[in-house]
């Protein structure tokens, strides 16, 4: 049997395979069909794939039930959001400014996402570990 933190990270990453891709099309689209620069095209990516990731995750990851858990979670969530926005706006400025490619803004993000992925991942599963009932 693996241990619940295991079972719990290999979910993040289920719920990432699934929101991810949609979020790289969407900073694809924005930056390099429409014109958007960059940074805006990610912050636009994230803004529109936020609500999904936070649903998945609340119920798939931590199976969060109740309201007042509920409401601590989007707290610490969206907070975790802004800091994994950060990260992949500071990737996206890099790449876009060093790299004429059309895919730049999607390099730069999946760069600085990465780093937030890791570190929201440890925020949350830190707070929210011990509400989730045992996995195995």
């Amino acid at each position: 049997m693996l241990p619940d933190v295991a079972i719990r990270a290999t979910r993040f990453l289920g719920v990432t395979v699934v929101t991810a891709p949609i979020g790289q099309v969407l900073i694809f689209l924005f930056f390099a069909v429409l014109g958007i620069p960059g940074v805006a095209a990610n912050a636009f990516a994230l803004l529109l794939i936020t609500g999904a990731n936070l649903w998945l995750s609340a119920k798939f990851i931590w199976a969060l039930e109740d309201a007042e858990t509920m409401h601590r979670y989007v707290v610490v969530f969206v907070l975790m959001s802004l800091v994994s926005l950060l990260m992949s706006s500071i990737g996206v400025a890099i790449a876009v400014n060093t790299s004429s490619s059309s895919f730049a803004a999607n390099i730069g993000s999946l760069a600085g996402y990465g780093v937030g992925f890791v570190l929201r991942f440890l925020v949350l599963d830190r707070y929210f570990a011990a509400l989730t009932p045992a996995m195995n």
